[in-house]
């Protein structure tokens, strides 16, 4: 097999051996969106420049405060738990439920609410936990902070090169301690089969 044009363009951030498997961490340079999995949530965001949050019907000028616009999110929706998201963009962009205190590069959004149906009888600390939870997977993803691993077998020839063949790959990580997590699962299951 030969070695993916991935692997020449970019650079491990991470490598690790084990006899002649090979673990390669890269930052997963096509992360798939998280708001497009199934969230608890449901992120109502306006930027002026970027496309951020979940799909929505709502309009920002339709309403003449945010305070307006939580009113009718909480009618509409049934929401039973909703809180304002705050944006601070300044070389990296960060979303929290709270305000970054710089009138400068931060500003309030929009909102992220749970509706009574998707809250399903979760308690407001669970929901908060778990929203907060989605904030931070989303935060990596604005960021690039997203992880993916490829295992390689290493062959030496006869002639002393050595010859790599790709068994498994994973993407889609948002922390890099769950890539290699991941990636060593991978190894152990190979490693169990080569024994077999």
């Amino acid at each position: 097999m030969l070695t993916p044009l991935i692997d020449t363009i970019m650079e491990a951030i991470q490598k690790i051996q084990y006899g002649k498997h090979i673990i390669e961490v890269y930052h997963d340079d096509l992360p798939l969106n998280p708001r497009n999995d199934d969230n608890l949530g449901t992120m109502v965001c306006f930027h002026k420049r970027y496309d951020l949050g979940d799909r929505h019907e709502y309009k920002h000028e339709d309403y003449s405060s945010w305070n307006d616009m939580r009113g009718d999110i909480i009618r509409r929706e049934n929401a039973v738990f909703i809180s304002p998201l705050f944006m601070h963009d300044h070389g990296a962009v960060s979303i929290s439920m709270s305000d970054f205190s710089d009138p400068w590069d931060s500003g309030q959004i929009g909102f992220i609410y749970v509706t009574e149906e998707q809250a399903n009888g979760m308690s407001e600390f669970d929901i908060k936990m778990h929203i907060k939870k989605e904030i931070n997977i989303y935060n990596n993803y604005l960021n690039g902070d997203v992880y993916m691993y490829k295992i390689f077998e290493e062959e030496i020839c006869n002639l002393g090169c050595a010859h790599r063949t790709e068994l498994e790959s994973g993407y889609g990580y948002y922390l890099i301690s769950e890539c290699i997590v991941g990636s060593h699962e991978a190894l152990a299951s190979f490693r169990k089969e080569e024994v077999a």
